[in-house]
This record gives structure tokens, C-alpha cells and sequence, in this order.
């Protein structure tokens, strides 16, 4: 990620800015040379994390040899409102005619394989994003945002840990700065690791998994036969993904009322 210095840096973030005139083909080659010449740095030391990680991976066919790597807080559901649409092209227009439970909810198709080998012959894509935006996204969006869930995730232990006044049934109230805090040390001695903060390059194997695209989302409309979703994409994308954040936000809450008002009055929820 941005906060630990050696192999944890989103190593991958800092290619595509390197070569933010890439397509994704060529940014995907980018990243293969440059693990090819420093292997030891991306070597993972276990085959068990390694063939976890590859169960995590989403066929985006059932029976396919096309394989997305989901990265939380990266349009992870987004993309899964994908899948759904490639799998329901005729009565999905876009990803946003679906709505998130149905997103989250579908059954998806997983490698059963325990290595990166036998991989060569798949279609694979990943997205990443700048980690100072994406740290801050998982804060608002699991904190800040009110979510008793990532409270007894998160909060729990970023309070407990750097602020000096525990003594409560509730931890509700993190500030930016604990999170923070709560991230580094968590990446630093593996502890408490989430797939929110986790780094990509930590989570999809960039290095042996050797992906067909990297961050370049156009093209994988078209590679899916999707062509009547890319002028509405490029037309109305931001307007959707605002009005769908603003709406997840405000109705999420609901579904946890007699939880957060426990710690916090409904108002300021």
C-alpha cells in the first residue's frame, strides 16, 4: 500500500502512473517485465495464502477461462453488477440496472486449483486505484458511514489501540487518523488483515498470475460483447456511480437501526 516501505507498496498503482498512456494490454506487459526482473521481491512465502487468494478470484462465466481479481474498495461491486449483466445480457443493459444485493448475491464460479499454474490460457483482468483515495473510501464507507459490522471490525481494535480512553461498549467514533494508524500496523505485522486495505498486489498475484488487462474497463465490455453499454459508460458513468453511492449511504443504515442506536442517536446516524 502507500504507508509500509518493500514488497506491501501498491507497487502496481505506481506502474499505471508510470504509464498512465498505456492501454491496458500494454499496462498488463508493463507489469509482467517488471516482476520478471525482480522476482524475489514478489515471491510469495506461502502456498496456502497463494491458493486462498486464487479461490477468491471470480469466473466471470461459469465454466470459463475468463478471471476477475476483486480488489475491495476498487469498483469490486461494480464489477460484480458486471458479471450479473454478462450473465443476463438480455435483460441487463448496464451494470447499474442491478442493484447491489443482486450483485453480491449471485453465486459466482471460483478457481479449484491450489497454484498460478495452468493460468496461461485465461482472459484476466484486475482495477486498482490510488491508495490514498481508497483508504479513504474504505474509511467512509465502513466508519464514518454509520456500520456496526466494521465498528466490531475496525473500530474495536483502532480505538483500543491508539486512543488512550477504551472504557466503552461502543466503538463508533473512529477517527481518520486511528484508522489509519489501525491499517499500518495491521499490514506491518499481519494482523487483522481485510481485504478493504489489503494491497492489491497483495491480493491478485500480479506476478504469476500474468493478466490480459489491467485497469482499462472498455475493453472488457467489448471483449464480452457488451458494445450497447459502452456509449452509455462513457456518457452517463459518473452520474450513475453518484447516485448510486449517495443511495447506499443513506438506506444502508436501515438495515442496522436498532444496532446503531445503541451507540448513537438516529438523528445524527
Amino acid at each position: 500500500m502507500l504507508f509500509v516501505s518493500g514488497h506491501t507498496n501498491n507497487h502496481i498503482y505506481k506502474w499505471k502512473l508510470a504509464n498512465r498512456k498505456l492501454n491496458g494490454t500494454k499496462l498488463a506487459e508493463v507489469v509482467k517485465s517488471h516482476c520478471s526482473s525482480n522476482i524475489q521481491t514478489y515471491k510469495r512465502g506461502s502456498r496456502g495464502l497463494e491458493a486462498f487468494l486464487i479461490h477468491q478470484m471470480h469466473y466471470v462465466i461459469h465454466g470459463s477461462n475468463q478471471l476477475y481479481c476483486p480488489v475491495e474498495k476498487v469498483a469490486s461491486t461494480f464489477w460484480r453488477r458486471f458479471i450479473y449483466q454478462v450473465n443476463h445480457k438480455e435483460s441487463v443493459q448496464h451494470p447499474y440496472q442491478v442493484s447491489i444485493s443482486q450483485a453480491l448475491r449471485q453465486q459466482f464460479s471460483h478457481p479449484n486449483v491450489n497454484t498460478t499454474e495452468g493460468f496461461a490460457d485465461h482472459f484476466k483482468f484486475l482495477f486498482v486505484r490510488d491508495p490514498y483515495h481508497r483508504i479513504l473510501s474504505a474509511y467512509i464507507d465502513k466508519l464514518f458511514v454509520p456500520n456496526p459490522s466494521y465498528w466490531k471490525r475496525f473500530g474495536v481494535h483502532a480505538i483500543k489501540m491508539f486512543r488512550s480512553d477504551d472504557d466503552r461498549k461502543c466503538f463508533h467514533d473512529v477517527t481518520f487518523s486511528e484508522f489509519v494508524q489501525f491499517v499500518v500496523w495491521s499490514i506491518t505485522y499481519h494482523k487483522h488483515i481485510d481485504p478493504h486495505f489489503l494491497p492489491a498486489s497483495e491480493m491478485c498475484l500480479p506476478c504469476s498470475m500474468n493478466y490480459t488487462y489491467i485497469d482499462d474497463a472498455i475493453p472488457i465490455f467489448e471483449y464480452f460483447g457488451l458494445y450497447n453499454t459502452v456509449p452509455v459508460l462513457k456518457k452517463d458513468l459518473k452520474e450513475y456511480s453518484d447516485i448510486d453511492a449517495i443511495e447506499d449511504s443513506i438506506f444502508s443504515p436501515f438495515s442496522w437501526r436498532d444496532e446503531i442506536v445503541t451507540c448513537m442517536g438516529w438523528y445524527e446516524a
